[in-house]
């Protein structure tokens, strides 16, 4: 992990991306104080699946899709790719694992946030396949 003390103050994209992988994982690390992870879960996929501003031209909606909608979708993949695979969603959330199954089967568009959803599909089946063998061996 990179720490702020590496990243140089005159890189604000560096620096930014830093901070928001230092709050990504302090936010895994406790939201269950003060939410369930359903109503997490819920949450994300609310942002996710932002509504459209009403009113705006078919340069204006390309413009937020771009600057908004797209950068919004992806944190909200990588939160729920960090929850999966290094904050242990199956064990501790288990009620979680079918709805981000199904949620994760409705992406199909832009083509880099489905195959984002393909792999973390991929990782959930891995994980799963895992968990059974390991309640199943002796």
């Amino acid at each position: 992990m990179i720490r702020p003390s590496q990243v140089s103050s005159s890189d604000p994209i560096a620096l930014g991306a830093s901070q928001q992988e230092i709050f990504r994982r302090a936010f895994l690390v406790t939201f269950r104080t003060f939410a369930t992870a359903t109503e997490v879960f819920d949450l994300l996929i609310s942002q996710y699946e932002l509504d459209v501003p009403p009113n705006l031209s078919e340069d204006q909606f390309e413009q937020w899709k771009r600057e908004k909608l797209r950068p919004t979708q992806k944190r909200v993949l990588t939160v729920l790719t960090m929850w999966l695979e290094e904050y242990d969603l199956l064990n501790q959330d288990a009620e979680v694992a079918p709805k981000l199954q199904d949620f994760l089967g409705l992406v199909i568009s832009p083509p880099a946030l489905a195959l984002t959803a393909e792999h973390m599909l991929k990782s959930l089946e891995r994980l799963v396949s895992f968990e059974r063998f390991v309640i199943l061996s002796p």
